[in-house]
């Protein structure tokens, strides 16, 4: 037991000692430890020492990329548990912003990108300002703490939090473009007594501030029968990246002689989307909808039957479309012969 007891103590100061003398050793004088990087978006870790701009109990993330060249750091890196990054404000009596990554039994891995990956939640509060990186902690398996204090410079590139006032921050989402996954122009759908049109597009919307508010975005298409408004319709949109693009749907369906030998047109009516402190930002005038779409306003057409070609010869579709027609007919004649069948068998009773 005693000697149990011995080496348990002999192994916790050796490997304090190698803790305390990897940061200390000569190789690492000049060496670039690594990079430590924040971003707002959780599933586009930012890998380049990016600045972000925060508010008040907003959540942010930090991608810590350590140097595994260096022979010293790297051994550290295979014992690590857990990383916390200190950020310092401005001012004679400075606040603080603390960022961990998560506490595991075992040991802290990096992703795919070769981040060590935490989180901050900005408190309320806080002062307006930048927040400079000020301490950063390894947290060994050794539980021994490597500190970065006086090694921070040697983070290139490395990043900083820079906190808005609420009242201040009034800069709006930017939606940037709009791209079309199906063709402009289109025959309806039609089939059981009903008349359909479907579109399917994206929007891309982005906001460098404190992000947007995925439940805010909207897009209205106005939906017209020879050029007669009938309706104005939302698309339905979704995203997995709030802050960077939301794939919209729209469709729209009416009973089949209400297209018959029409023409539909939809055209985009507007669209809005907003941060998440409400700033908004909506487009609905022909001309601030054109600069989302090449210089052109989005619309699309939908025709109750293709015209013949100049050739003279007709369509595929249309070729279709009358072999069905021929078909139904043919379906709905043999309907007599049956009715005579059946008087004939209720004569043999």
């Amino acid at each position: 037991m005693r000697r149990m007891i011995l080496c348990f103590f002999v192994c916790m100061a050796s490997s304090s000692l190698f803790a305390q003398g990897i940061l200390e050793s000569n190789s690492l004088s000049s060496a670039n430890l690594g990079s430590l990087s924040f971003y707002l978006d959780k599933k586009m870790p930012n890998t380049q020492g990016e600045s972000i701009h925060v508010v008040e109990k907003s959540k942010a993330y930090f991608c810590l990329q350590l140097n595994r060249q260096v022979p010293a750091l790297d051994e550290a890196v295979r014992h690590l548990r857990q990383v916390t990054v200190l950020l310092e404000g401005e001012g004679e009596a400075p606040q603080h912003i603390e960022a961990k990554s998560k506490l595991r039994k075992g040991l802290l891995y990096p992703n795919s990108q070769s981040c060590f990956v935490g989180e901050l939640l900005v408190p309320q509060g806080l002062p307006a300002g930048k927040y400079h990186v000020s301490e950063l902690d390894l947290l060994l398996a050794s539980r021994h703490v490597l500190s970065f204090r006086d090694r921070l410079s040697q983070l290139n590139p490395l990043g900083l939090v820079e906190l808005s006032s609420p009242i201040k921050d009034s800069t709006s989402p930017l939606v940037e473009k709009i791209e079309s996954w199906v063709p402009l122009e289109d025959e309806m759908n039609m089939r059981y007594h009903r008349a359909w049109a479907d579109i399917h597009l994206r929007v891309t919307a982005t906001d460098q501030t404190v992000g947007i508010d995925p439940h805010s975005f909207q897009l209205f298409f106005k939906a017209t029968l020879d050029d007669e408004l009938v309706d104005i319709v939302q698309a339905k949109c979704s995203t997995i990246l709030p802050n960077l693009y939301y794939n919209c749907d729209l469709y729209f369906s009416r009973a089949e002689p209400d297209f018959r030998g029409r023409t539909l047109k939809l055209v985009i009516d507007s669209v809005s989307v907003a941060d998440k402190l409400g700033n908004l930002t909506e487009l609905n005038t022909p001309h601030e909808l054109e600069k989302l779409f090449g210089g052109k306003l989005l619309r699309y057409t939908f025709y109750s039957k293709k015209v013949t070609s100049p050739n003279g010869k007709i369509s595929e579709s249309q070729a279709s479309s009358k072999e069905e027609r021929e078909e139904n007919s043919h379906t709905e004649s043999p309907s007599k012969p049956k009715s005579v069948l059946i008087n004939k068998r209720r004569d043999r009773f």
